[in-house]
């Protein structure tokens, strides 16, 4: 309701006044509230949330034999391009690019049941293997493992799957909307895709492409380092 806005508001600036610091997690969220409080800019700063080092795989993990992209966590549902990810795979499965002996969509997360509906609707059932959520070194394994990492946000958040991502040196397939996530990808992942559109004809290009690229050796590494001299915990601290 409206006074509950005007009530947070009131808080917030409240907050805002008395406070030496106030810190967000992303350079999106640090626009809106110097637009909503501009008196308080100068003590408004951006700390993202950045990766814990010590979880780093420090070598090359061997690739699943069949092509594999992974999701984990939450999924989003209810945020935009919720579905052309799984239409997209569902056109290639249609015209014969994949099949679940050589492509296989892995998830772990809320929303099993979710995601299972959507795949039996879609006719990939046999290519979407769902999990529960598994303990935190196991999935940074099946991410390693993997050949895409499947990102998605709510703006104006940024997972911290594509911390993880960008150190595990994994490419994206990221459906996201335009903004600060896709611009720290194409600054530390030069072979990761982003679909900003309602478009499973690009996803499926995306898919294909990687696919392809991986085939011939011709994947790029990402740039790990330059990333953690910026997002490594350590840094940000």
């Amino acid at each position: 309701p409206k006074f509950r806005r005007k009530i947070e508001q009131h808080i917030q600036k409240y907050f805002l006044k008395h406070a030496d610091i106030f810190i967000v997690n992303n350079e999106e969220t640090l626009k809106i509230y110097i637009h909503e409080y501009p008196e308080a800019k100068d003590k408004i700063f951006t700390v993202h949330n950045g990766f814990e080092s010590e979880y780093m795989i420090q070598e090359k993990t061997e690739k699943y034999q069949k092509f594999t992209i992974v999701y984990t966590g939450e999924f989003y549902f209810y945020a935009t391009n919720s579905k052309i990810f799984f239409e997209g795979i569902a056109l290639l499965k249609q015209k014969e690019k994949i099949n679940k002996d050589n492509f296989q969509f892995l998830f772990y997360g809320d929303g099993k049941s979710e995601i299972e509906k959507i795949a039996l609707g879609n006719h990939i059932k046999d290519i979407v293997i769902t999990s529960s959520r598994v303990p935190y070194k196991a999935v940074l394994d099946v991410i390693s493992r993997s050949h895409l990492q499947l990102l998605r946000i709510v703006k104006p958040m940024i997972s911290t799957k594509l911390f993880e991502g960008i150190q595990l040196n994994i490419p994206f397939l990221a459906t996201i909307p335009p903004g600060e996530v896709e611009e720290i990808i194409h600054t530390y992942s030069p072979s990761s895709y982003v679909v900003t559109e309602e478009s499973a004809e690009k996803v499926a290009d995306a898919i294909l492409d990687a696919i392809e690229k991986y085939k011939y050796n011709r994947i790029q590494d990402n740039n790990v380092q330059e990333f953690l001299n910026k997002f490594s915990r350590e840094n940000l601290t």
